[in-house]
């Protein structure tokens, strides 16, 4: 498989770990919960921001790196490529969800 054949066949994996990455550092480096947060939603508490950040960050820097090792597997198997991401994508809900339950039913 050529380099043009691999990112024309894994370019949606490829956006699914840079765009994640990209969260993640604003979230953990610069804690810019506001990217995330839907518009007009009540805002969180002063000492509730960092730790959201913290934990949304992570979830963003786990999705990230997980959606670059499938895309690596997407070289070898492209089943168990789809399998891994409906694997990754499943665990970003759940952590997710528990996320928003500890953070935003606060508020």
């Amino acid at each position: 498989m050529s380099f043009t054949e691999f990112i024309n066949e894994s370019w949606v994996t490829l956006l699914l770990t840079f765009l994640p990455l990209y969260y993640a550092f604003v979230l953990l480096k610069q804690e810019r919960i506001e990217m995330i947060r839907p518009k007009g939603s009540k805002a969180l508490a002063k000492k509730l921001r960092k730790p959201y950040a913290h934990d949304a960050g992570m979830i963003m820097l786990f999705t990230g790196i997980s959606m670059g090792c499938i895309t690596i597997i997407r070289l070898l198997n492209h089943v168990a490529s789809l399998i891994g991401t409906v694997i990754v994508f499943t665990g970003f809900v759940v952590a997710w969800k528990r996320t928003y339950d500890r953070y935003e039913r606060k508020v």
